[in-house]
């Protein structure tokens, strides 16, 4: 009888053992999901600051060639 107590002992920490280690992946799986979320706004935002920065140079080339015309002119 007491081994048998012992076993159902056992078998019901597996099982909560097992719950809890289902609700650990589960965590972690959300965790991932978050990251992957993160990582796709920040590559968006680095698209982003380049074609801001893109169009920064290409303004000031534009003022550049500009200047160089009024000296021209002048």
């Amino acid at each position: 009888e007491k081994i048998r107590e012992r076993i159902n002992g056992i078998l019901g920490t597996t099982r909560a053992t097992r719950e809890v280690i289902q609700e650990i992946v589960g965590v972690i799986q959300e965790m991932n999901l978050i990251t992957d979320t993160i990582a796709q706004a920040v590559e968006q935002q680095t698209e982003a600051v380049g074609e801001i920065a893109r169009s920064a140079s290409s303004a000031a080339s534009g003022v550049n060639e500009m200047v160089r015309n009024l000296d021209g002119v002048n």
